[in-house]
């Protein structure tokens, strides 16, 4: 069952009122155009965007998991040449090889017991099943110096972005891009049974500003 507040709390409105000035009205005007002219993106009035981007879910068990990475005891993301980096490092004369190429480290270990030189591969667009032998082999080799994190990737909507029209949500996004993900992108959205949002917008649409302003 949805949780709620009882009462709601209230405090006295000290906001001094104004008059709307003639940029005032200009600047409601040139919005009026804006929200009655962009594409609507098949979505029902009112509408309004955010920015939505994927975003990691970590700590998810290895069979349900899409993605996979090593962290160091830091708990900081290795790159495929930082965890090259920790494999050239290992004393172990049975290491022969590690190497990267487009994007896949690959090493060779030499198997004691078979005495064959068994191939490992580290390709982090594999799904983590498909790569668990190779994971659990450098796991046994750096077992003190790094682990692995197992993660999903879904699309979210950003916490504390609201525009009301696409060219501000584009706008920000552009001016803003350092900080989101390279696949972030400006997604429309309805105000779903939200009345008074339903009825701001309705006048924000139809409102005559014209009418309003004042002739010097």
């Amino acid at each position: 069952m949805a949780k709620y507040w009882e009462n709601l709390k209230y405090h006295e409105d000290t906001v001094v009122k104004e008059k709307l000035s003639n940029d005032d009205i200009k600047f409601l005007k040139e919005l009026q155009k804006e929200l009655n002219t962009e594409d609507n993106v098949g979505t029902a009035t009112p509408r309004y965007w955010v920015i939505r981007q994927p975003e990691r879910i970590y700590h998810i068990d290895r069979d349900a998991a899409d993605y996979y990475m090593f962290v160091d005891d830091d708990y900081q993301e290795l790159t495929l040449e930082e965890l090259k980096n920790y494999l050239e490092d290992v004393y172990d004369d049975n290491l022969k090889s590690v190497d990267i190429k487009d994007g896949v480290l690959t090493f060779e270990y030499l198997n004691e017991f078979s005495e064959e030189i068994e191939r490992y591969t580290i390709d982090f667009n594999n799904l983590p099943l498909e790569s668990s032998y190779s994971v659990d082999k450098v796991l046994e080799l750096l077992e003190l110096e790094v682990d692995v994190v197992y993660y999903k990737e879904v699309d979210a909507t950003v916490d504390n972005c609201m525009f009301l029209t696409q060219i501000d949500a584009e706008n920000h996004l552009r001016a803003n891009d350092y900080h989101y993900h390279e696949e972030a992108r400006t997604y429309c959205m309805c105000g779903w049974r939200s009345p008074r949002f339903e009825r701001l917008i309705n006048i924000l649409s139809k409102t005559d500003f014209d009418s309003m302003l004042e002739k010097n």
